[in-house]
């Protein structure tokens, strides 16, 4: 047996691919088909058992089980499948065929001769008698006779299906909540900023031809029905193909959703793009630099000290006051329920200043007595935090108090500087618990690392 070669297997992949590509892109952009459709009569009150039978005589050929032939359970309902559904009950099904094999050949010719036809017979993927999932808002592209063939109690076609028994309850079903979704559209409106109306004016309806309806009451609305709830009317939503791309009802698309703090995403087309322009951008532009700024004010700061001590050892140890406070300016925040605004990175550029002095009265004591009185690392530091604890205590305390009315919000515009205060306090209080533990052991091991690195230097001019 002769192998095929490599190469036509993958062309012959290759080509059933793309055919399978063009045929999910056609089903897509599927184009309706035209048909004749042939108006089809009322649902009768009253009728003989026998031509009732005779409406579904070819239905049950092929259908051969339901709960009721006449799908209601009191026996007194006579009615016949075409009644409800529409089609054509006299073509049967052929003989030595079934709904099995291929749908070729009899079965499928006396299927589609039997059946409405759809317009999108490539979206309901015919043959196949169950629904595609979303396919509600397809049925308002379909001609009515279709419609009342999927779904008699639709109420586009109930009137028709239904009528002669239940008009009642269909006029009352036309104009309920149930069915409308007044409180769905009036609701999401009002909480959303979209209407200011509390009393519903939206709602979903549809005429005959799956248009959208105007809901009017047929009884006049007096004040005490008002007061009940009761509407006057119901407008359907607006067409949003014929309003700006960018109407605020496009957010109840699938998919689409607003964000207060960014541009709505309600389904605009692809050619619009949105952005912030004005202060607004700058705003915006300054929050993607909040890193960049951080960071350049610790690269400052690791300078100056440099140059102060003269050492690229001592300014780290400066500097590890700082996660402290930022940690603690964070939790307050959190604490407090609030965000982290451009007024809270203020209170932490503040707490760069002011932290760090903690750091640095102990540090220049210990460099001192290191080189004056040739102290060890660990004697100098323990001296250091022994008599500059006062100082750093005094500081400390001064700079919570002078904080503190802003914390607490006094007068107007105190909710944009509480966070300013709030952070402050919070940075001072943990970097003053945390402070006199961290920075002398930081100390002495970058001390220890200075001195193995110039122990190590030494023995390397020794060898040489």
């Amino acid at each position: 047996m002769r192998t095929l070669p490599v190469r036509l297997v993958l062309i012959s992949i290759s080509l059933a691919l793309l055919i399978s590509g063009v045929m999910v892109i056609a089903s897509e952009d599927a184009k309706p088909v035209a048909h004749a459709y042939i108006a089809q009569a009322a649902a009768p009150k009253n009728q003989t058992l026998k031509l009732a039978q005779e409406k579904s005589t070819g239905c049950a050929s092929c259908h051969t089980s339901s709960d009721h032939s006449t799908m209601h359970s009191n026996p007194a309902v006579i009615l016949g499948c075409t009644d409800c559904h529409g089609g054509d009950a006299s073509i049967n099904k052929p003989d030595h065929s079934d709904y099995t094999a291929a749908h070729s050949g009899k079965y499928k010719l006396a299927m589609t001769q039997a059946h409405i036809p759809s317009r999108y017979p490539i979206k309901w993927k015919y043959p196949s008698s169950a629904n595609p999932p979303r396919t509600y808002t397809l049925l308002n592209r379909e001609a009515p006779e279709y419609v009342r063939f999927i779904n008699p109690g639709d109420l586009r076609v109930a009137r028709l299906a239904c009528g002669a028994c239940h008009l009642p309850i269909i006029r009352a079903s036309e104009r309920s909540l149930m069915s409308t979704s007044a409180m769905l559209w009036g609701g999401a409106s009002y909480n959303n900023g979209i209407l200011p109306f509390k009393r519903y004016i939206l709602g979903e309806a549809y005429t005959g031809d799956s248009q959208p309806a105007f809901m009017k009451n047929p009884v006049p609305v007096t004040p005490e029905m008002t007061a009940m709830g009761i509407l006057p009317s119901l407008a359907p939503l607006p067409a949003w193909e014929t309003v700006p791309p960018g109407d605020i009802f496009r957010v109840f698309e699938r998919g689409g959703r607003v964000i207060n703090t960014q541009f709505p995403e309600i389904g605009l087309p692809n050619n619009v793009r949105g952005s912030f322009q004005g202060t607004a951008r700058t705003a915006q532009e300054s929050q993607g630099q909040q890193p960049l700024l951080i960071l350049a004010a610790l690269v400052v700061i690791y300078i100056v000290l440099g140059i102060l001590y003269e050492s690229l050892i001592h300014p780290i140890t400066v500097l590890s006051t700082l996660p402290s406070a930022g940690v603690g300016a964070v939790l307050a925040l959190m604490i407090f329920k609030l965000e982290f605004s451009v007024i809270a990175l203020i209170g932490v550029f503040l707490l760069i200043g002011i932290v760090k002095k903690n750091a640095i009265l102990i540090i220049d004591f210990a460099i001192d007595a290191e080189r004056s009185r040739g102290l060890t690392a660990l004697e100098a530091v323990r001296e250091a935090c022994l008599l500059r604890f006062r100082p750093i205590l005094m500081t400390t305390m001064a700079a919570i108090l002078g904080a503190l009315p802003l914390a607490i919000g006094f007068g107007e515009g105190a909710e944009l500087r509480r966070p300013l205060g709030i952070a402050i306090i919070g940075g001072l209080v943990a970097s003053q618990l945390l402070t006199l533990l961290t920075t002398p052991v930081v100390y002495v091991l970058l001390d220890k690392l200075r001195r193995r690195g110039a122990h190590d230097q030494h023995l390397a001019r020794v060898t040489s």
